[in-house]
């Protein structure tokens, strides 16, 4: 593509605007280095004031210190005692007094006392005559000095170069004597060292007199011995010392120039940018000129020769994006829906392929399947589909994301499907279930290979989202117009998973592995549950883990396991209903719809036995309360008791109860059917039955033996109650016992 034009336009505009753009960059630094200047101007006085109050806040700690020590410490003073008895001693206790000092002061360079009545200095190490003291210039300008108490900063004569500010304090008013404090004046610089930058703010300090004190080693340097006293406003003098402290950022003399020439720039950086849009104008004049040419054809083009109609044109390149637009809308429409239709075509070839009844109508739907790239070759086909487990949860708790959720999914098996040795055609089949096609692509790839991946599936879901999955697999197809057949195999092993559980594989090996039983032939033991809940009997938890243990080790689809578990529900509300009021208001009051809630949101045998478990246990306690908070509660459990124990006895009756108590049969058999809604000689021979069915379980005694454990005398007698109870006869009972 020649790009003559652009480049045109490009040299034509590139000059201005590189011109402009640095005149506007140039006007933004000398606004910014302005307003940079009046910053820093307040920020050097803030920190000439800062640094002037550490330095007064420093050194008037050691002023109250000295005066501190010359009123309470007893050694300096015993120093300056003109009666002291033991002189030698005085002097030796006030040498410790002041290492003290310099010990606990790191800051004090030295420290001595001078003692007016004989001329003595005494230091932290030694004692000498005025006469000897390398310090006594000092000690005799402070002595004639009106202004004693005044910070000097100096040089130590005994140490060259060694820069101090020093602090004499009169001792002894009587004869004048001294306390002089040396402070390093290192420590003073390093204090102010802490509060800016020297290597870009150089700080000056001055004396009283206006000169210049504390310079890099401690003393001033010629540059800072040349430097004049500036009063201005970033200087800080303090009223306690009259030191003053300026400071001023370095390279300064730079900004200032510029600064001074701040408004001649402005002016010059309008003046440029006044030429540089005059020169835009007449370049887009000169640019339009093409354009010009080019919306006249076009109009010529659409019969628009009008010259009037031509200029009213609000847009100049309205015709040019119109033209365009005619030239390719048609298409792009085309395209896109092309594209959708393709995504509803693929989505309507994969659904009619699963739902083929024979392999004549699912042969046009392959073809099909291979225009759209799905073609397996020498390894078949195998059907796969993914159920979200616990879907009314996560809908419940994805309301919003669940369809980002189910799409995180698919990307996830796509991603684990990469450089394997299949092709895969995902496809959501339902809101819980992603119907997944392989087809293998050489004669390596196996069942396995795809079980692998969906456990890599499985495994990915449960340990990277807040969900799990449960993966049928039906079995290999050689042909793809086989696939309806594993798609119907993979439906079916899913159905199982009430019973199989969920989280995992479920191929047709596990269906094969398990054997399938009739789930009713548990009824009668249902009811026997059922029954004991409504007496108060604890042993109704046995009987529920008991048809857990069934159901465990029996293979049965969903179905069927809500069908048992409504059945469950059912001889419970009929129990509850025929109890009296308070416990059926209890029953009623969430038990019943909880339990039927339940029904919907598990979906294995164990989450619902579970949730069923836990619901019962809460009522069976609150209804034990019950019982017990009633008047004729203790009455009732004392004759379920007696029960309990004498049911062995034929001669066993109500009114042997009746006796004990001293209660009328009648009263005793009202108050036994308002508490368990059974007759009391239900009740017994329920409990005989009880006892039996384990004696015949559990060992192998005669029946004639048993019927007389329980309480029956003639075995017939017995043999027609059992029957009557259970449904089958007690032998019938013990061989299906040994054969579970």
């Amino acid at each position: 593509m020649r790009k003559n034009w652009f480049y045109k336009l490009l040299l034509s505009y590139l000059p201005a605007l590189f011109i402009i753009t640095l005149s506007l960059l140039l006007i933004a630094f000398l606004s910014i280095n302005e307003l940079t200047k009046k910053s820093s101007q307040k920020a050097s006085q803030e920190l000439s004031r800062n640094l002037m109050k550490l330095l007064d806040h420093t050194l008037g700690g050691f002023d109250a210190m000295m005066q501190y020590e010359l009123l309470n410490n007893e050694k300096l003073k015993g120093f300056f005692r003109d009666t002291a008895d033991n002189r030698e001693y005085s002097d030796i206790v006030a040498a410790v007094a002041l290492k003290e000092l310099l010990a606990n002061n790191p800051g004090i360079e030295s420290v001595y006392l001078f003692r007016a009545t004989d001329q003595m200095v005494l230091t932290p190490s030694t004692l000498k005559s005025f006469g000897q003291f390398d310090d006594r210039t000092f000690i005799g300008n402070r002595m004639s000095s009106p202004d004693i108490y005044r910070w000097t900063a100096r040089a130590l004569p005994m140490r060259e170069g060694q820069g101090v500010v020093s602090l004499a304090k009169i001792a002894d008013f009587k004869y004048n004597s001294l306390l002089v404090v040396n402070i390093k004046a290192q420590y003073l610089r390093e204090m102010m060292l802490g509060m800016y930058d020297p290597e870009v703010t150089a700080v000056h300090l001055f004396d009283a007199e206006g000169h210049p004190i504390l310079g890099a080693n401690d003393q001033p340097n010629a540059q800072e011995t040349a430097a004049k006293q500036k009063v201005g406003p970033d200087t800080a003098t303090s009223a306690y010392t009259g030191w003053s402290v300026r400071n001023e950022p370095k390279g300064a003399p730079l900004l200032n120039l510029v600064s001074s020439l701040f408004y001649v720039w402005i002016a010059f950086g309008f003046v440029v940018i006044a030429a540089g849009i005059a020169w835009f104008v007449y370049l887009t004049k000169q640019n339009y000129r093409p354009v010009q040419t080019i919306l006249k054809r076009i109009a010529e083009m659409r019969n628009e020769t009008s010259p009037d109609e031509f200029e009213k044109e609000k847009d100049d390149f309205h015709l040019i994006e119109s033209t365009i637009e005619r030239l390719f809308g048609e298409s792009i429409t085309l395209q896109e829906q092309n594209k959708e239709n393709i995504v509803y075509r693929k989505k309507h070839v994969f659904l009619h392929l699963l739902e083929a009844a024979s392999d004549e109508e699912a042969e046009p739907l392959v073809l099909e399947a291979k225009r759209f790239g799905f073609a397996p070759q020498a390894g078949g086909a195998i059907m796969a589909i993914v159920e979200i487990d616990q879907f009314a949860e996560f809908v419940h708790q994805y309301n919003r994301d669940q369809y980002l959720l189910k799409n995180v999914l698919v990307m996830a098996l796509k991603e684990l499907a990469e450089s394997k040795p299949f092709q895969l055609w995902p496809e959501w089949v339902g809101s819980q279930h992603l119907a997944v096609m392989f087809a293998l692509q050489d004669a390596t790839a196996d069942e396995q290979d795809v079980q692998s991946m969906c456990e890599k599936l499985r495994h990915w879901v449960e340990h990277n989202l807040d969900f799990t999955v449960t993966i049928g697999l039906g079995f290999h197809v050689a042909e793809l117009k086989r696939i309806p057949g594993s798609y119907r195999a993979a439906w079916t092993a899913l159905q199982y998973k009430p019973s199989l559980g969920g989280n995992r594989i479920i191929d047709q090996e596990d269906l094969d592995g398990h054997s399938k039983e009739d789930l009713y032939r548990h009824l009668n033991d249902i009811r026997t549950l059922c029954q004991s809940f409504r007496a108060g009997e604890s042993h109704w938890e046995t009987a529920l883990d008991e048809l857990h243990r069934t159901l465990r080790s029996r293979l049965f689809a969903r179905e069927e396991l809500i069908n048992v578990m409504n059945v469950l529900l059912y001889h419970l509300n009929k129990e509850i209903d025929e109890m009296s009021g308070p416990f059926l208001e209890l029953w009623n009051s969430g038990v019943r719809q909880q339990l039927q809630e339940s029904l919907k949101r598990h979906e294995t045998a164990d989450d619902l036995i579970g949730a069923f478990r836990t619901l019962l246990r809460e009522a069976f306690q609150s209804m034990q309360e019950l019982r017990e908070s009633q008047s004729t509660g203790a009455l009732i459990q004392n004759m379920k008791r007696m029960i309990d124990e004498h049911y062995a006895d034929p001669n066993f009756s109500l009114g042997y109860i009746g006796d004990q108590f001293g209660l009328s049969g009648g009263y005793l058999s009202r108050l036994f059917k308002e508490a368990f809604g059974v007759r009391f000689v239900e009740y017994v021979t329920d409990v005989r039955t009880e006892h039996a069915k384990r004696l015949l379980a559990e060992t192998d005694e005669a029946i004639q033996q048993i019927a007389a454990a329980v309480g029956y005398t003639n075995s017939l007698t017995f043999i027609r109650v059992f029957k009557k109870q259970t449904g089958i006869t007690p032998g019938q009972y013990r061989k299906d016992a040994q054969q579970d």
